[in-house]
């Protein structure tokens, strides 16, 4: 049996090598985390949900507007008082 890199005595973090692997990374103050998001991300936004599936809200969103502008003129309509009942009146 092969004895393993732990049984003779190494640390965990000198178990064994990579090779070919390598790793790049930034400084904390050298990253751009919002870099292009305030001029890109409403372009963006607006490519990918409203014009790509503008069908999906538009029409429901249409129609339900419709709807509630009919209802409004005819509750105001139901709750009009009709001025030909009070002509009489002193």
């Amino acid at each position: 049996m092969r004895p393993t890199v732990a049984r003779l005595g190494k640390h965990f973090g000198n178990l064994g090598k990579t090779y070919g692997e390598y790793r790049f990374a930034l400084a904390a103050n050298e990253q751009q985390a919002w870099k292009g998001f305030f001029d890109q991300a409403f372009v963006r936004v607006f490519k990918q949900y409203v014009w790509r599936d503008w069908f999906y809200y538009v029409p429901p969103a249409v129609s339900a507007y419709l709807v509630y502008d009919w209802a409004k003129k005819a509750n105001a309509a139901a709750n009009r008082k009709n001025p030909a009942d009070y002509a009489n009146d002193v």
